[in-house]
């Protein structure tokens, strides 16, 4: 009768290394897991600094635009200005000389 009892403690023996080995399996899926999740984070995160940058970039760039159609447009109306400044020099000049003359002569 000492064969069934020494079954029973092979089948034991068996069933603790397949439950070892079991363990051992979850623990490598858990692991590989986490660090499969920790990679795709990692790529999530990039693809957000990369959206982030892109809009930064195109903000940047419409400030720019803005900004150079601002000079542009205020360079215009400081030349606008000049002529007319310039011809109103010419009638204030044209004036004063008038008014000299009238009063030397």
């Amino acid at each position: 009768m000492a064969y069934p009892i020494q079954d029973v403690l092979a089948a034991e023996k068996e069933a603790e290394a397949i439950i070892e080995k079991a363990a051992a399996k979850r623990q490598a899926i858990l692991a590989k897991a986490n660090q499969e999740a920790l990679i795709l984070l990692a790529e999530e995160q990039k693809k957000i600094d990369a959206g982030e940058q892109r809009r930064i970039e195109s903000a940047r760039q419409e400030i720019e635009t803005r900004a150079a159609k601002v000079r542009s447009e205020a360079a215009q109306e400081a030349q606008r200005l000049r002529r007319l400044a310039e011809k109103k020099i010419d009638k204030a000049s044209d004036f004063i000389l008038a008014e000299l003359d009238s009063r030397m002569g």
